[in-house]
């Protein structure tokens, strides 16, 4: 008789993205008798603290670095093996919901830094060596801006020659690493948000002292602040957030 095989129970701990195109995570952690989440937001993690659940049952709970009211809520959905997450989106003043399935392994983003490492070195050819550690610091991000199944990066280079009072310089590039478009002007943080213009998703990102809402055209806008400001609303989305913290 042929045998039946059992499927495994549900192990909270494991790698969890969510089902839009984006290169984040949130990954929890065996400790002891407990766990440790932290978020993995395009390639770098930051540490949330320990789970605390919520309820008697375990299926809710809230990161210990992350407490109060409207800190985001995280709740299990052991079936379905996916983790919802309550939290505020300041964009809109309102909360939203995100479902995050998990997956077996985490996304390699060792390839990502290294191809933008080359483009920072491309950039200033044989002046790179030149430039000392603090000088060659970059931010990236990886994220499928026009859904053609293969990732654009979104760079900028934190230093004197692309970062000033009026703000910095970022690049988007194919996954090749050819320029798509070169933006001046930009201020921290960037949101990518559900619209799109020619195929390709807006972006709104504070630029002097307004929040902007670039939209593509052969290329995203040469100066970022030059552009209408984002308003929200129905199908503007935020989808992701990047370069927070900078």
């Amino acid at each position: 008789m042929p045998t039946t095989q059992k499927e495994k129970p549900f192990e909270m701990e494991g790698f969890y993205y969510p089902a839009s195109k984006s290169a984040e995570a949130i990954e929890i952690q065996k400790k002891g008798e407990g766990y440790i989440v932290q978020l993995i937001s395009f390639g770098s993690a930051e540490y949330l603290g320990e789970v605390q659940f919520v309820n008697e049952d375990k299926t809710q709970f809230r990161a210990a670095e992350q407490q109060g009211e409207a800190a985001p809520l995280y709740t299990l959905e052991k079936s379905s093996k996916a983790i919802q997450v309550r939290k505020y989106n300041a964009m809109d003043d309102e909360y939203e919901v995100i479902e995050y399935k998990q997956k077996a392994q985490r996304i390699d983003y060792k390839n990502y830094e290294d191809q933008v490492a080359l483009f920072v070195a491309e950039l200033y050819k044989s002046d790179v060596g030149s430039l000392d550690a603090d000088q060659r610091r970059f931010r990236y991000a990886v994220y499928d801006l026009n859904g053609d199944g293969k990732q654009e990066y979104i760079v900028t280079i934190l230093n004197g020659d692309y970062c000033g009072s009026g703000g910095c310089t970022f690049w988007v590039l194919d996954h090749n690493r050819k320029i798509v478009s070169k933006t001046t002007v930009a201020d921290f943080p960037f949101f990518i948000l559900e619209s799109k213009s020619n195929g390709w998703h807006d972006l709104a990102l504070p630029s002097d002292r307004k929040l902007r809402h670039l939209k593509y055209n052969n290329q995203y806008p040469a100066n970022a602040s030059t552009q209408e400001k984002y308003i929200g609303g129905e199908g503007k989305e935020v989808l992701g957030t990047i370069f927070k913290g900078i």
